[in-house]
């Protein structure tokens, strides 16, 4: 095979290699190990991707089957994943609420004329050419929003995000972060996602953030700090009863079992409110003269907190089929006038009891 064109088939091995990896990344973190495994199975993630530049820059691809069985993977991958990404960046339009949109990249390296990094790990990627670790991205977004009351017309927002503090990164970095909060003199301050990973780092809050200015307040969380570890099982079963007549079910359980891992942890409930068990049962009939009877009845358990009680309702679908054409009624929770489903006894909405008609065109 051509030099070429085996370096362009392990460039779209790469690509075809990073979905699989971000998706492999995303699991990691999925799961209750220490954070120690983690890190080092990150790292083997990142080996990885090297290993097949390797591979197929040296040839040693086609001499091993268990390699060309995962480029072929990764090439599969990448034929799924680029169009999905691709053709939505091409049809992006810019939203009509978004007046103006301006983005700035500071360098802090070059502004304090060294690098505010601590570690070796942190020190290596921060010398890798082209790395954004201790860039600084400043997007100023004016909008237009049609239904805002008058009260807050010309309200500015500065939103500071994930801020993860490690002690990786120096103070210096966050100092300045709210210089450039400070610099847009805002009017409120929002910070989401983590401010910080490591408890270490809390002393670092107060002299960092503590200076951010804002007229109408700042507004963060430190972050949950929760781990957990969820463990469950499904059934399902399909049935032909007869040549008209199909009977299907399942069955999920799912257990969860959160803990801090953190004195700072925010108490947090929703991370843990599903149902412990859930059932249904879903018979299809197709009928003489082209008529269809379908009835869905599911059973869901309770959830603790806020307390929503458990709940048994069903469907029922009449469907006539006319060459191209459908017609269909449907009733929907039809066990009980409404039921709850989510949300605090006091501010839920139930969900009602409905009938409604349907018609399909197949062409």
């Amino acid at each position: 095979m051509a030099p070429l064109v085996e370096l362009a088939l392990t460039a779209v091995a790469f690509i075809g290699h990073f979905p699989i990896a971000v998706w492999l990344f995303n699991r990691l973190h999925a799961v209750a190990l220490p954070r120690r495994s983690i890190k080092v199975l990150e790292k083997l993630l990142l080996l990885t991707a090297a290993g097949i530049v390797a591979v197929g820059c040296l040839g040693f691809a086609q001499q091993n089957t268990g390699w060309q069985a995962y480029l072929f993977i990764c090439w599969l991958a990448a034929a799924a994943v680029v169009p999905c990404w691709l053709i939505p960046k091409l049809r992006e339009r810019t939203p009509a609420a978004l007046l103006a949109n301006d983005t700035t990249l500071v360098d802090v390296a070059q502004r304090l004329g060294f690098r505010p990094v601590h570690g070796a790990e942190a020190q290596f990627f921060a010398r890798i050419p082209g790395n954004e670790l201790l860039r600084i991205a400043v997007q100023r977004k004016t909008l237009r929003l049609p239904n805002l009351p008058s009260q807050l017309d010309g309200l500015t927002i500065a939103h500071i995000s994930d801020l993860h503090m490690t002690g990786q990164l120096g103070r210096e970095f966050y100092d300045c972060i709210v210089d450039e909060s400070n610099a847009l003199s805002p009017d409120l301050v929002v910070i989401t996602g983590d401010i910080l990973e490591k408890e270490r780092c809390l002393p670092l809050i107060k002299p960092t953030l503590g200076r951010l200015q804002a007229r109408h307040g700042k507004q963060f969380i430190l972050g949950n700090h929760f781990r957990g570890e969820v463990w469950g099982a499904e059934l399902s079963v399909s049935y032909q009863a007869t040549g008209w007549w199909r009977l299907q079910g399942s069955y999920g359980y799912i257990h969860k079992n959160l803990w801090p891992t953190s004195a700072s942890a925010t108490p947090s409930v929703r991370e843990g409110d599903d149902p412990r068990n859930q059932f249904s049962i879903q018979s299809i009939m197709d009928l003489p003269a082209h008529f269809q009877f379908d009835m869905t009845a599911r059973y869901v358990d309770t959830l603790p907190s806020p307390s929503v009680p458990s709940y048994f309702t069903f469907d029922v679908r009449i469907a006539k089929q006319f060459k191209n054409l459908e017609f269909s009624i449907v009733g929907q929770n039809l066990f009980e006038d409404r039921h709850p489903e989510f949300g605090a006894a006091s501010s839920r909405q139930e969900i009602q009891r409905g009938v409604y008609g349907k018609v399909v065109c197949r062409f």
